[in-house]
């Protein structure tokens, strides 16, 4: 799921306070920071005191400090406050990464270098473990899936993910399709296995104003998927290529 921007704003601010719990902070000096309007800001500062994780500080040097827990709450405290990530068995602190709050949890968009900026280094005060990825905006929340097997691309199939959503993820509800791969993206794909010392691997594409661009290869990619879409028997190709490359043992000499 992509995170509405109220609650982007929101976990920006709170980074933002928490990095620093007795520190005051104006809406104007955060908006500033994130490139973001003030207005629009102060309603989400609103929301956010009126959950009890921030207080409204009057007088000279005012603002906004940190009014919650620092050690007991949490980023999904924070995006519960402004999305409804219920779903049938799913329970509140199931954070597994296919459920709607693994989901809220495993991605934050940054929508302007700025505000990267400041997340990355909001990120780094609490010493937290991160991972920056570009975001390939022309991709239009579409990827390619290569199924490597050895030193080819046996199969292919480009992946959209639904509206509301930047990830392509099948089980995250995207759609799939056909696809034809340039030689290009062929040659990066099997590249990408190689450099991972992998044999079999699903390597994913973005097509960018750039050129093609890995994001991700997988030593266990799923079959069901990419084989109904592409019609090529994949399992048998890698049982194929098992075959071929298979050491026989040595014969032992009475």
């Amino acid at each position: 799921m992509k995170l509405q921007k109220n609650t982007s704003l929101a976990l920006y601010s709170v980074l933002e306070f928490a990095s620093d719990p007795t520190r005051h902070i104006s809406a104007a000096e955060i908006a500033a920071k994130y490139d973001v309007s003030p207005h629009h800001l102060a309603k989400v500062l609103s929301e956010l005191a009126r959950g009890g994780v921030v207080e409204s500080v009057r007088g000279v040097g005012g603002g906004y400090r940190f009014a919650g827990n620092a050690r007991r709450l949490t980023l999904l405290d924070v995006i519960e406050m402004f999305e409804e990530l219920s779903s049938p068995g799913a329970g509140r602190h199931d954070g597994g990464e296919r459920t709607p709050v693994g989901r809220a949890l495993g991605v934050v968009l940054a929508e302007t270098a700025k505000a990267a900026e400041s997340v990355i280094e909001a990120f780094r005060g609490l010493d937290a473990n991160i991972l920056v990825q570009e975001f390939i905006k022309e991709a239009e929340g579409s990827d390619l899936r290569c199924f490597v097997v050895g030193e080819r691309v046996v199969a292919a199939m480009k992946r959209v993910a639904p509206e509301g959503e930047f990830r392509a993820n099948l089980h995250r509800g995207g759609s799939s399709e056909k696809v034809k791969l340039t030689p290009e993206e062929r040659a990066i794909a099997v590249k990408a296995a190689r450099e991972m010392a992998l044999r079999v691997a699903g390597v994913d594409l973005l097509r960018s104003k750039h050129g093609p661009v890995v994001v991700e290869v997988n030593s266990s990619p799923g079959l069901k998927g990419i084989e109904e879409i592409s019609e090529v028997d994949v399992a048998g190709k890698i049982i194929e290529y098992l075959e071929r490359h298979a050491k026989r043992p040595k014969k032992v000499n009475a």
